[in-house]
């Protein structure tokens, strides 16, 4: 007895290991510890379903339905897998079979958070604004704590055009304190983007010294919101792009207003 129950002890401090890799984005580390627990118990669904969302985060669609496929059919009402699917075929193209899957794990859990979360996001690719919208801030209601929930409400608004909006979603979900450092990473990338965009044509040649100083300081806020994205030490992709977006918006203005 005994000796099962510091085996089970075991195994989930490795899969706590594996979802710490992916938290922080390491999916590399993530993929070597899931397949170290499949090799030992090849129906483990955590690692099923961890290792179909780390090739699916790499951008390795066949692959990761693979794996969430072996997920369902171990257990065939398995929540995570089934959203798996969904986001795979979101990833894909396919908002119609994603729409699908989402339907189906929501008939299972109709409140799953993170499942409320693809669906706005779903929405959102279709245009249909609202829907979206209530579908992610139901998803924050119901976990508030994870940043996964805040990131997604506010790249809605960022994509919408609503940046302030956006800014105040991003600012509540660092004040949380989110423990999923790649959300986290998100976030201050998305930020930096956020004001960047909020910089646009607030600018006046005519009037460099009024209206210049504060643009430049957004820039410098966003600058500094990058360098703390870095050095949380997750895998942004992103994060070199956005640096450019910030640059080359600072050099337009200086273009238009030389500093002295």
């Amino acid at each position: 007895m005994i000796w099962l129950l510091l085996m089970a002890c075991s195994l989930a401090s490795r899969v706590e290991k594996a979802d710490a890799a992916v938290r922080k984005g390491d999916l590399a580390q993530a993929e070597e510890r899931y397949r170290s627990i499949l090799d030992r118990s090849p129906e483990q669904l955590d690692a099923l379903y961890g290792l179909g969302w780390v090739y699916h985060l790499d951008g390795d669609a066949g692959r990761a339905r693979e794996y969430f496929k072996r997920c369902i059919r171990v257990s065939p009402e398995e929540l995570r897998c089934v959203r798996g699917l969904g986001s795979v075929a979101m990833s894909e193209g396919n908002p119609g079979q994603a729409r699908s899957y989402y339907d189906q794990a929501l008939a299972l859990q109709p409140d799953a958070p993170r499942v409320l979360s693809s669906m706005g996001l779903l929405l959102l690719s279709e245009g249909d604004e609202d829907g979206a919208l209530s579908y992610l801030l139901r998803a924050g209601q119901l976990e508030p704590e994870r940043g996964e929930h805040s990131y997604n409400l506010a790249e809605a608004y960022f994509r919408l055009g609503e940046y302030q909006q956006a800014l105040d979603v991003i600012d509540a979900g660092l004040a949380k304190g989110a423990t999923e450092q790649r959300f986290t990473g998100l976030m201050l990338e998305l930020r930096a983007l956020v004001l960047v965009r909020m910089t646009s044509g607030r600018v006046d040649p005519l009037d460099c010294q009024t209206t210049a100083p504060p643009v430049l300081a957004w820039l410098a806020a966003a600058d500094l919101d990058l360098d703390r994205a870095q050095a949380i030490g997750v895998v942004l992709p992103n994060l070199p792009a956005a640096r450019r977006q910030v640059h080359k918006r600072r050099s337009k203005i200086t273009e238009k207003c030389p500093q002295e």
